[in-house]
């Protein structure tokens, strides 16, 4: 996985979901970005990613079928955060 950027963005959760049937997996990706869900019935599946400072990343669909490794990537981007995180010193004195 990686940002918009092209810098890789290691240690984001990844959760892949069978659109069929609601199998889910939780992963999380390595310190090269890569996250690898072996093993999977072949299916419909969405993929989302999650890291805090970025916003959430959505694979919608992809379809997996016998044969070789799949890969999908999409960016994720920085987010925009306008009020202070639930518990900050802001607050204090509220993925």
């Amino acid at each position: 996985m990686k940002d918009a950027s092209e810098a890789v963005v290691a240690g984001a959760s990844v959760t892949v979901t069978n659109l069929d049937t609601g199998l889910r997996r939780a992963l999380t990706t390595n310190d090269q970005g890569f996250y690898t869900a072996p093993s999977l019935p072949v299916g419909r599946y969405k993929i989302m990613a999650a890291k805090p400072g970025f916003a959430n990343a959505e694979v919608p669909e992809i379809k997996l079928d016998v044969g070789p490794r799949r890969t999908s990537s999409a960016p994720v981007t920085p987010s925009i955060q306008t009020d202070p995180p639930i518990g900050s010193a802001a607050q204090a004195a509220p993925e």
